[in-house]
């Protein structure tokens, strides 16, 4: 099975034929798990990241339509080892965001925003970091009591054994959880490859194979944690926005590894006391997307990220806007373009992998994406091969999608 053939399938079945369609969509189901192992374990790269996120969301949105929704025989988790499941301690804190794929977009979401409170406001820029998320709660003395994944419906793995050994600095002196994205840095990555056996596709899938073994703890060095938030454990105390990151310079200073410092921009500027000027926020704010969005990013880091995250800071309007669907009304994700490099095809050839699987692959002269080599480049199918006809010493543009290198 292919992503086109997937995707057409899904989007053309319907309930005539009841045996026919329930066949097929196991048949999609099982496609998608190999999509997903194939991804997070090797470097057997099946479909990228970004046509698994729509031919799951197409998947799922087909068995709504043909109410088979909440049908145990037909869910597709992205977990691949450790199935110990762990509630969320803390509503809402563990969760996704919004997405906006440009400038002129992002100035919309503001633009929106404003209108919808009738005021402005501060605007709080931050990278997106490109790892996965997890929830540690800890003590009042900043010893860890457990760790959860994002998972879904407020359930979560249990990652506790990986970070069994992870300690803060706690400022706050109660019991405290907070939200990371979990990340390895180039370093990292490359010296996990050189020792081990299992040839990861790219940094984010180290992460997420880290998180989902159950021997996981043997590779936590391998982490770094990115505070992004803090909660109380008893929600009905809250922590303002602004004293959050406060809390987080310091717990990162004064903790040291594995934490790694959350890089943020406040985007104010007070014409006097009281009022902000939205028009140089938005003018500062274009600026930094702009300067970042280009191939200087590839020598900014040495992790990978692929967008910012932009909010309110303001507390009392982040919690008048409140959530929708378990997504923030007060944040938005802005995603960076692809990044493209160009260089020549040195040799074509045929792989045989651990699903039966034949599929091209096109070997090219090496360009580097965030200190990462790249010279192969897997095709979907054949008939995408014989299309492009590439041969020995053809000139391509790669692209790199999502951290998947593509043509």
């Amino acid at each position: 099975m292919t992503y086109e053939k997937a995707l057409s399938t899904l989007m053309n079945l319907t309930k005539d034929k009841e045996k026919k369609y329930k066949k097929k969509l196991i048949s999609i189901k099982k496609f998608l798990i190999e999509c997903n192992n194939a991804f997070y374990t090797s470097n057997e790269i099946i479909i990228n990241n970004t046509e698994f996120d729509i031919l799951l969301k197409e998947y799922n949105e087909t068995l709504k339509r043909l109410k088979l929704l909440n049908k145990e025989k037909y869910k597709v988790t992205t977990s691949l080892f450790n199935d110990e499941k762990l509630n969320h301690q803390v509503l809402n804190l563990l969760g996704t965001l919004e997405k906006v794929n440009n400038i002129d977009e992002i100035n919309k979401w503001v633009n929106s925003k404003i209108a919808e409170v009738d005021s402005n406001f501060v605007i709080l820029v931050s990278l997106k970091y490109d790892g996965n998320s997890v929830c540690i709660t800890y003590d009042k003395d900043g010893k860890i009591i457990n760790a959860t994944t994002r998972g879904k419906n407020g359930l979560g793995e249990n990652v506790t054994n990986i970070f069994k050994n992870h300690s803060i600095y706690n400022p706050i002196g109660e019991e405290i959880a907070i939200k990371y994205e979990v990340i390895t840095t180039d370093e990292n990555y490359e010296h996990l490859l050189n020792n081990s056996e299992i040839k990861y596709a790219n940094n984010r899938s180290v992460v997420s194979a880290i998180l989902h073994r159950k021997d996981g703890d043997k590779f936590a060095k391998f982490l770094s944690l990115v505070p992004l938030e803090i909660r109380y454990l008893n929600e009905t105390k809250k922590i303002k926005r602004y004293d959050q990151l406060k809390f987080i310079d310091e717990i990162v200073l004064k903790t040291g590894q594995p934490l790694f410092q959350f890089k943020y921009k406040i985007l104010e500027d007070f014409d006097d006391e009281e009022l902000i000027s939205m028009k140089k926020q938005l003018k500062e704010l274009e600026k930094f997307y702009n300067k970042i969005n280009s191939s200087e990013r590839l020598n900014l880091e040495n992790f990978m990220f692929d967008g910012l995250v932009i909010e309110i800071l303001d507390d009392d309007i982040r919690e008048n806007l409140g959530y929708s669907d378990d997504l923030p009304n007060f944040s938005v994700a802005a995603k960076f373009d692809y990044l493209e490099a160009e260089t020549k095809v040195i040799d074509v050839r045929f792989d045989y992998g651990r699903s039966g699987r034949i599929t091209p692959v096109i070997q090219y002269e090496p360009i580097e994406f965030f200190g990462n080599v790249q010279q192969f480049t897997s095709i979907s199918n054949y008939k995408r091969f014989n299309e492009l006809k590439l041969r020995k010493g053809d000139i391509v543009r790669i692209q790199y999608r999502n951290y998947c290198d593509s043509y």
